[in-house]
């Protein structure tokens, strides 16, 4: 199984630490083994027809691959305090807030919402599956639609493929 290290990115085979940095990457290969696990049952469920079994062990495997500790790993820090649901944090509830507004792009609220609102919570990846599954059929007839505007602000990725 292939990983990448959180921290410097190289990609390695089967072992328990990143070659180039030394960072531990036991955690990351157990959640990545249990998401692809999930991911195995929910294709056979999808296989036999069982949709809400499939869209169950789906959405798991995304949020073994998405769980705080798959945040601290693509993140290299806990997620802040400070974001406590999926719609972001108001600025008048951060203390110490630059009046003008503006924010470093390398900001930790700012960091974690990106990586929530493109991959985190996972439905945006699992989405972009479900209509390229759909879309596999070759029906001319079918379409799909997801759109998270109502929950995001415009974020490149915040839609899936």
């Amino acid at each position: 199984m292939t990983i990448a290290c959180p921290a410097c990115g190289k990609k390695s085979e089967d072992v328990r630490e990143c070659p180039r940095c030394g960072c531990e990457l036991s955690i990351l290969e157990m959640i990545t083994r249990a998401a692809a696990w999930e991911l195995f049952i929910g294709r056979e469920s999808f296989l036999a027809g069982d949709m809400q079994s499939a869209i169950y062990h789906a959405g798991k495997s995304w949020y073994l691959k998405k769980s705080p500790e798959a945040a601290r790993l693509a993140l290299g820090f806990d997620i802040p305090p400070e974001a406590v649901g999926k719609n972001g944090v108001s600025y008048s509830a951060l203390p110490g807030f630059p009046a003008q507004r503006v924010i470093p792009d390398d900001h930790p609220i700012l960091r974690f919402y990106r990586w929530f609102w493109k991959d985190g919570d996972g439905w945006n990846p699992l989405h972009t599956r479900l209509h390229e599954g759909l879309k596999s059929t070759g029906r001319t007839d079918l379409w799909t639609f997801f759109d998270p505007a109502v929950r995001v602000p415009s974020v490149w990725g915040s839609g899936g493929g």
